[in-house]
């Protein structure tokens, strides 16, 4: 039964009228113009069309513009009212900015903004991922939730996985949810459409996002199952690297690996000349020399020695974004692509970013390499794509949806599309493995079959939410105890069963790793192993963990278990201490019958944890720990 109406514009949610929605649809030029209603308003022709959808309602909005008229840039901004007799609500967010996880929003605040835990948020004071001071980007997942977990009753928003808009933001304040979708182009022969759904949810974010994993499951389930079986450990290479380095990465159980820094420069990912020096000469020049130059010849006989170890080799390759300049301006002079200020984007030492749209050379040229590749190196088993996350304007071209300042342009997203998706057609058909290094993007992820998050950094916080099935990687060098303890706090919350050992893509004798690091990864690894083919945990509010204390529920690949993580966030392991930790639960398959083990870094094994009812203690929680309860 449909828990969900809008009816003469009045949005009622489990009964309960939530918002009057009458004149919240607004259009604005774009983002520069946000401050104003666009002045043309009246010459543009809106049509809203609200159906049922799987027990949601799918809200279609079509701008069109009468013949004749000019085409122009606009945004389309739909606020949301907050629901009715609610003195508080929660807010979660899919994006890593500031405003990721769940956020406590008062209504207690007569100003601009609402008051979000004890800190006021106002225009300028928080910056956003890929956003501006105002808004954050919502197309990265595409979702938010809106909900109220006392009343237990909500309301979960998203635009469908395929549909491809401009780029959609989120803010919030005293009038509600606003939710923009900017920089589109309007033109007489090219309506605007805009699609959101609208889903009844308890009060929690999970369900909502349990809908939308179980309606778009080709976005979030790997296309090649290869990558899931992965397991131990990640390290970067490249074709020079030392016998040394591979004896360090099999030590370290290195099970894969991204072959770098094989090409001449940025851009000629499968270079036509005979014998080249390493692109690493011209990016560290500060390095030693390297030892010679690189050939097709070496580069298969380093992937030999790598499968002597028995080490799988993704071949790195971007299918967009980063090429050398002074190589762009000479070969691919149409595809550079151009800002705002009309200069080239910079993008890595002396890169700049082009656009590989089918129309521009560069984009011939990539698509040329992506047809060439599996026959040149028919050993690699597979690719690393990295930089999938260049959501760039490029006012130098037109992706026909894309409008800034009443011209069409580009957003450079849009061109890894079909690139992604041909590499891993051709690569699929072998059981080769396609993995990225973010992206950012739901869509432009949708091929890969598993994910990096660089730097274990708060990356991981976004990239979960498309690994709700596939593997993701933290990785982040090896040159601090502090920097591995990262690595192991972030998998942890992430859910993310396999860790990078560092290595290097640049340095070809990689340098020693001190005894203390060594030391945490021997105690930190078994626990992530049973991560192993996690899935996501989608029932409601399953677990509350103590302040300070950040974590996630799983799934255990048979079923047959819950897995609970918890980290402690100023103290994960270095400076961490033995602690008493209890954490409340509320899972639907915890039974009289349920038991629970957990370990830490500095556990001697599984150890007991006390189970009474919803209540598990841990006698001491040491700065990390994962815990494992049967379920029915």
């Amino acid at each position: 039964m449909l828990q969900i109406t809008l009816d003469d514009q009045v949005l009622t949610v489990y009964g309960r009228r939530w918002a009057n929605m009458e004149k919240t649809l607004l259009l604005h030029d774009d983002l520069t113009g946000y401050s104003g209603i666009f002045s043309g308003q009246q010459e543009v022709k809106f049509e809203e069309k609200v159906t049922p959808a799987d027990g949601a309602l799918l809200w279609e909005i079509t701008a069109t513009l009468p013949a004749g008229k000019a085409g122009r840039s606009i945004s389309l901004e739909k606020i949301i009212p907050p629901p009715e007799n609610i003195d508080f609500a929660d807010l979660h967010c899919w994006n890593c900015s500031i405003l990721s996880g769940v956020n406590r929003f008062d209504k207690v605040v007569a100003d601009d903004f609402w008051q979000m835990g004890v800190t006021h948020y106002h225009k300028r004071q928080f910056s956003s991922f890929y956003g501006n001071d105002d808004y954050s980007r919502w197309g990265n997942v595409r979702q938010a939730a809106f909900y109220d977990p006392l009343q237990n009753y909500g309301l979960h928003v998203s635009a469908p996985g395929d549909f491809h808009s401009g780029i959609i933001y989120f803010r919030y304040d005293k009038a509600g949810l606003h939710l923009l979708d900017s920089e589109q182009y309007l033109s007489s022969d090219h309506p605007v459409v805009w699609k959101l759904y609208l889903l009844p949810v308890p009060g929690c974010y999970r369900p909502g996002m349990e809908w939308f994993f179980n309606k778009h499951r080709e976005f979030f389930e790997p296309e090649n199952e290869a990558g899931r079986e992965l397991t131990g450990s990640f390290g970067l290479t490249n074709p020079l690297s030392t016998d040394a380095t591979l004896d360090f990465m099999q030590k370290f159980g290195a099970e894969f690996t991204e072959l770098h820094n094989h090409f001449p420069k940025y851009g000629d990912w499968l270079t036509e000349e005979d014998e080249w020096e390493c692109v690493v000469t011209h990016d560290y020049p500060e390095l030693p020399p390297p030892p010679g130059k690189i050939s097709r010849k070496k580069i298969r006989e380093f992937i030999g020695k790598l499968h002597d170890r028995n080490i799988k080799v993704l071949y790195y390759i971007q299918c967009s974004g980063d090429c050398f300049l002074p190589y762009a301006r000479e070969k691919f002079p149409d595809a550079i692509a151009i800002n705002r200020e009309g200069v080239w984007h910079p993008a890595w030492r002396e890169c700049c970013l082009c656009n590989s749209s089918k129309e521009t050379s560069f984009g011939k040229h990539i698509a040329d390499i992506i047809e060439k590749l599996p026959g040149t190196y028919s050993e690699i088993d597979g690719v690393f794509i990295d930089q999938l996350c260049y959501p760039v304007e490029d006012l130098a071209h037109s992706d026909g949806q894309t409008g800034i300042n009443n011209k069409p342009v580009a957003n450079l997203d849009s061109t890894y599309y079909d690139n992604v998706k041909r590499l891993a057609e051709l690569l699929h058909k072998e059981n080769k493995i396609v993995w990225g290094n973010g992206s950012f993007d739901l869509q432009v992820q949708r091929h890969v079959d598993g994910l990096m998050a660089e730097g274990s950094c708060g990356v991981s916080e976004l990239l979960k939410y498309f690994c709700l099935v596939k593997p993701l990687l933290v990785h982040q060098y090896p040159r601090s105890v502090h920097q591995v303890e990262l690595i192991f706090a972030f998998a942890l919350r992430a859910g993310a069963w396999l860790y990078s050992i560092g290595a290097s893509s640049s340095v070809y004798d990689f340098p020693s790793v001190t005894p203390e690091i060594e030391e945490v990864f021997h105690r930190c690894v078994p626990m992530l192993e049973v991560l192993r083919k996690r899935s996501y945990c989608f029932e409601p509010h399953p677990l509350t963990l103590p302040d300070g204390v950040a974590g996630d529920v799983f799934i255990s690949n048979d079923g047959k278990e819950y897995i609970v993580t918890a980290v402690t966030v100023a103290a994960p392991y270095e400076n961490a201490v033995a602690e008493e930790l209890t954490v409340k639960l509320d899972l639907k398959g915890l039974t009289a019958g349920s038991e629970a083990v957990y370990r830490t870094p500095f556990s001697n094994g599984w150890q007991p944890a006390q189970l009474s009812g919803n209540t598990l203690i841990l006698p001491e929680h040491h700065g990390m720990s994962i815990i494992r309860i049967t379920r029915k």
